[in-house]
């Protein structure tokens, strides 16, 4: 055993893992074989998503599949608007979303049928970044977040950027 006292997580080794590789003396981190310099600005994040899931980058087919599924599961639930309505208009978003964000999934996760790990995932990560999205619009602009509206959320960065010009 080497009993040398080294600095940091020098040669520690946390956890193997099947999802993610690093070689720090290269300095080449990997995603299922692949390496990050190359999916990153390449590759869509959707198809990230899927790839660290499934562990293969998917078809066309599942791509386009998989993208109206996360636009369908960025509609908010009645109540969850009504929750985010109810805090105050001061509330910073990061608050609001930890307030809103356990209740949206419990919502969404009782509704769900059997066998439901991938819809549910599907959900969890849409919501956090429709709930936060939509406490900064209910906040600031008086109205939700709504996939009509820009489901990108190019809408609402171009509204921060004309309430906040040069913050972006």
């Amino acid at each position: 055993m080497d009993s040398d006292w080294k600095a940091g997580l020098e040669d520690v080794i946390a956890a193997r893992s099947g999802v993610c590789t690093i070689d720090g003396g290269a300095g080449r981190l990997y995603y299922r074989g692949y390496e990050i310099g190359d999916l990153a600005g390449a590759v869509p994040f959707e198809d990230v998503t899927r790839l660290l899931w499934d562990g293969e980058l998917p078809t066309a087919a599942e791509a386009r599949a998989f993208r109206t599924q996360l636009a369908e599961a960025r509609v908010l639930p009645a109540p969850l608007v009504a929750l985010l309505r109810g805090l105050p208009r001061e509330c910073h978003p990061l608050d609001a979303l930890r307030t809103a964000k356990p209740h949206d999934l419990t919502v969404r996760y009782e509704a769900l049928p059997e066998h439901h790990n991938t819809i549910f995932a599907v959900a969890a990560l849409q919501a956090f970044r429709t709930v936060f999205a939509s406490a900064i619009r209910i906040g600031w602009f008086a109205d939700p977040w709504s996939v009509a509206q820009g489901g990108t959320g190019a809408r609402l960065r171009q509204r921060l950027r004309n309430r906040f010009p040069g913050l972006f």
